[in-house]
């Protein structure tokens, strides 16, 4: 007798927000624009 050993701890799943209703949701404003920015240079 086999036994599925994959994605054993994996208790649930949730679908991902699509990236078009992320950016609806929440703006991009000059200030978060700027943390965005600066924390790419910083990286």
């Amino acid at each position: 007798m086999t036994h599925s050993t994959s994605d054993l701890r994996i208790l649930a799943t949730k679908p991902l927000v699509a990236p078009a209703v992320l950016e609806a949701e929440i703006p991009l404003t000059d200030e978060r624009a700027t943390i965005v920015v600066q924390s790419r240079r910083a990286v």
